[in-house]
């Protein structure tokens, strides 16, 4: 069953029924939209002239900029001037032009125009690659723009004003107003404080402001203030979703993920481990955690300057002796020892290994579960191909992947196998001499399909993105929406790159551009990617669908197997609590965003919700989009 708290209306239809009305209007194939979306450039392509990040790929042929929007799967064009400087990251470009600059946003793919005098400047750090919000000051103005709204805001800048903008929050301070934006949403959240800060601060879904004494912090996540009294003569470190000030024996900790701070008594000497998602510090008692999904602190887990390994959500420590190992687990703030002498070991996001020195095979970590277990005892006693939520090992009947939401291991029967993964990205292929494999982490499961050619393989992967080039054909999977789709090439590769949440190749002629996201997309991207979704807070579902469009979206569980619905595509949701919920289509064609609360129950945590699309578009046949999944912490 769906949250209690969802409005009855979402709860009540029945999908089964939807698809029978749908099939009965179903006089073709479905017409889902193609992940592979083509640019013809007659006069030839350069590779200069190509680039992207995140959902976006661009290529500027003359005048004429060409952005491609992985959510929406398409191209949009505009003119622009010979002198124009075009900033891409990875949700958002900028066209800095003359008197007119226009914002283009992933979530929206209008190129949006704000007028602007000769004073206009960027405020975002040109490092800052990951934004997802533009803040530009003008004469007086701020104006904002995000990538998941794409339209420009404006308010009166003060000239007094500090501001902080990275990742998808932004803090500003006008003596003793205090401004917080999230990029979700695009608006700001206002504060007055009795003092006016001299710090302000922002990164991933967590920014702060503080006047030496009393820090406010401004959680993204949850569009809230919160305050409280720093530790006297404080240091501060932080990374994307959290910040820990320490003093003499006072630790401070604010988590963007709850939107809360925690305290403890410790004396802090340095740090162990700073990632996206927790800390490691030394004090003078042990090892302490911070976790950003936990909101709190932990340990003391080992001896005072115990070696570390970290990843984005986990992190190894050797005990003594070389005796062992404790995996540390962010997501759940807690640590596993493995006790047994241990060879080479690695960890990413939420999965880890260590090879026993007795037996030469891998025993492998789930974060999400906390716990160790015994590779199979056909697996080959060698250091397994790792990713962000898998690793997958050669066994004697072929190949194995380790899934970590469960700590399962599920098995490819086929000999001979190549495997390709990296710890950085969630992707996890194989392929023999007849097939291309990829893991399905969020169901694990391997899905399969045929190889175009007999010769090798090129993989690319990163973050969430996968392609293969398997003689003139490139292959395409998404760890966000699984499913294979492929493109035939027409000529030679020239280039080609994948991305986080898009990929690109560039023919003689021709620029490929590739989503492996779901026709439905979820804005939390945990484990996968590194934005999580809390409990107690919206779970935001974006729907890119066409302009008087009957969409119904299912809700409920993975099914164990796809259900084929001749016409309509594959049904990969469970009958058992399955619920539904009716979308109206927006008339100007902009995408749907469907808001869900997420009470702030225990329960909910770890457990994986699944949503998919039913589309009747107003011509042409009906269709059934490939499944997002949540996975609340």
């Amino acid at each position: 069953m769906l949250p209690a708290s969802m409005p009855p209306s979402h709860r009540a239809a029945s999908i089964p029924l939807v698809l029978s009305l749908a099939l009965l209007t179903a006089p073709a194939m479905a017409q889902a939209p193609a992940a592979w979306t083509e640019l013809a450039v007659p006069g030839g392509t350069s590779v200069p002239a190509t680039g992207g990040l995140g959902k976006l790929v661009t290529y500027l042929d003359g005048n004429t900029l060409h952005v491609y929007s992985a959510l929406l799967r398409r191209f949009t064009s505009t003119t622009i001037g010979s002198n124009a400087a075009v900033r891409t990251t990875n949700d958002c470009v900028l066209v800095i032009d003359g008197n007119t600059w226009l914002g283009f946003a992933s979530h929206r793919g209008v190129f949006e125009p704000l007028p602007v005098g000769p004073q206009a400047v960027l405020l975002n750090v040109t490092s800052n690659t990951n934004d997802s919000i533009w803040l530009v000051s003008d004469n007086g103005q701020l104006h904002t723009f995000s990538g998941f709204v794409g339209r420009w805001h404006s308010r009166p800048l003060a000239a007094n004003a500090q501001w902080a903008v990275a990742r998808h929050t932004a803090v500003l301070a006008q003596g003793t107003l205090l401004s917080g934006l999230d990029a979700f949403r695009g608006t700001w959240v206002d504060l007055v404080v009795p003092t006016a800060p001299t710090i302000v601060d922002a990164d991933g879904s967590a920014g702060f402001a503080s006047d030496g004494t009393v820090v406010h912090a401004f959680s993204a996540l949850h569009r809230s203030w919160q305050k409280a009294r720093l530790p006297a003569n404080a240091t501060t470190v932080r990374a994307d979703d959290w910040v820990v000030w320490y003093g003499a024996d006072q630790v401070l900790g604010y988590s963007g993920v709850r939107g809360a701070f925690a305290t403890a008594a410790a004396k802090v000497t340095g740090t162990l481990a700073v990632q996206d998602l927790f800390t490691l510090l030394d004090t003078t008692t042990g090892v302490m955690s911070f976790s950003a999904f936990r909101g709190a602190f932990g340990g003391p887990w080992a001896p005072p300057g115990s070696p570390v390994l970290s990843s984005t959500a986990m992190a190894l420590l050797d005990l003594a002796n070389g005796t062992g190992t404790l995996a540390y687990s962010a997501v759940l703030d807690r640590c596993d020892p493995l006790l047994r002498h241990l060879g080479a070991r690695e960890c990413a996001n939420v999965v880890a290994y260590a090879l026993d020195t007795t037996t030469g095979r891998p025993v492998l970590y789930s974060a999400l579960t906390g716990s160790w277990h015994d590779a199979p005892l056909d697996a080959a006693p060698t250091v397994p191909a790792l990713t962000t939520t898998a690793a997958a090992m050669t066994t004697s009947q072929g190949g194995v992947a380790f899934g970590a939401r469960t700590a399962t291991f599920v098995p490819l029967a086929r000999p001979g196998l190549s495997f390709a993964g990296n710890p950085s990205s969630a992707p996890l292929l194989a392929w023999d001499q007849h097939e291309l494999f990829a893991f399905d982490a969020r169901g694990e499961r391997w899905l399969g399909t045929q190889r175009a050619a007999a010769g090798p393989v090129q993989p690319a992967i990163w973050r969430t993105t996968a392609m293969a080039v398997d003689g003139n054909v490139a292959f395409g999977f998404g760890a966000q929406a699984g499913g294979w789709s492929r493109q035939p090439l027409p000529e030679p590769i020239a280039a080609s790159r994948a991305q986080s949440e898009s990929g690109r190749i560039s023919t003689t002629t021709h620029v490929f551009a590739y989503s492996p996201l779901p026709e439905v997309v979820a804005l939390a991207q945990f484990p996968e990617f590194r934005r999580v979704q809390p409990i107690g807070a919206e779970l935001r579902l974006v729907l890119p669908i066409p302009a008087t469009s009957l969409v119904v979206l299912g809700a409920g569980r993975l099914a164990p197997q796809p259900l084929p619905i001749p016409g309509l595509g594959d049904l990969q949701l469970a009958a058992t609590g399955l619920a539904t919920i009716p979308v109206v289509a927006d008339p100007s064609g902009d995408p749907v965003t469907i808001a869900l609360p997420l009470p702030a129950a225990p329960s909910l945590a770890g457990l994986q919700w699944a949503f998919q699309a039913a589309v009747l578009p107003p011509n042409g046949a009906p269709w059934l989009g490939a499944p997002a999944t949540v996975l609340p912490w």
